[in-house]
Formats: structure tokens, sequence, C-alpha cells
């Protein structure tokens, strides 16, 4: 598969059917890369919301790897979550807790650039200080949206994503 191809494949907004696991972490890899180079060029920095569960595992493992983990200016991105479960960060089930294992200790990502939700506080407690944070590195105010360059989400086998299950409604105000 060439690099090219894949870009243009990103541009048009074309749906990307991967074989397995595998290729879906290569070609996420490979555009988180691009899209990195991109940001970084542009703008100084790449804003990234990560997600949790199984789908993004392989792409983590596979940055944190060469190639991939020569190419990123890791000093430059900034993660942020999309979701994250209200258990310790070394909790089998902490979505920190996986990303922390995957890609954390393996890239020279500064600990300052990793901004992780306080899950160890009261959920509610936790949303709204995790709302401050954002709101501070941003620079928003109280009811502006934060602009990342990325956000990955991955697809349950039930078909929920960013922790949001087909039968339940959540909200959240920033």
């Amino acid at each position: 598969m060439k690099n090219e191809t894949m870009k243009r494949d990103l541009r048009r907004g074309e749906l990307i059917i991967c074989q397995d696991a595998e290729e879906l972490a290569l070609r996420a890899a490979m555009h988180f890369v691009e899209l990195a180079e991109q940001f970084i060029t542009r703008n100084g920095r790449f804003c990234v919301a990560l997600s949790g569960g199984s789908t993004p595992r392989g792409l983590y493992a596979r940055l944190a790897r060469p190639p991939f983990r020569e190419r990123v200016i890791w000093s430059r991105v900034h993660l942020f979550w999309g979701d994250e479960r209200c258990v310790p960060p070394d909790h089998p089930e902490s979505n920190y807790g996986m990303v922390q294992r995957e890609l954390l200790t393996k890239v020279p990502i500064p600990p300052a650039n990793v901004h992780r939700m306080p899950v160890e506080k009261d959920p509610e407690e936790a949303a709204i200080e995790y709302a401050h944070i954002l709101r501070a590195f941003f620079g928003l105010a109280a009811q502006e949206l934060p602009a990342l360059d990325l956000v990955l989400l991955g697809l349950g086998e039930d078909g929920h994503t960013a922790s949001l299950f087909p039968v339940s409604y959540t909200h959240l105000t920033l």
C-alpha cells in the first residue's frame, strides 16, 4: 500500500475496510504520523483525544515501535482522553492505564503533555475538573469547545463508542 493512496483516501472521507486488526493498526499509525507532522508543522503541536478499549490498543502498540515512534516529535504531542472509566489508573479496565502500558512508557512524551482525566475523584467532580483542564489548555471561554486535531474512537462489538452504549444517554456541559 502506498502512502499517497492512504492520503488520497482519507482526504475524500472514504470508508476504508481493513482485512484484520493488524492492517487497521498499521493504517491508523500511518494516518496518526501524517497528521502529527502536518499539525506540528502548521501549529507547533498536535492535540489528540485517545480512546480506550481493544480497538485502538494495536495502534498504540504500533506507534510505540519503529519506525513510527521515531517519526513523531513526541515533545509536541498533547494527549487527552475522549472517554475513561471511573477506575484507578492501575486497574485493568482503565483506558489511561492501557495507553500508559502500550504507549506512554515507550515514547519520549513529556508527562506535562499527558492530560488524563482525574478519575480517582467523584465522577461528576472529575468531569468538571477535566472540563477546566481542557478550557485552560485551549484557552476557552465557559461554553466554547476544544478544537482537537484528531479524535480516536473505537467501536465495541455492541456498537458502543466513547463509553456511549446504544441504549444509554449522556450529557455533559463544558
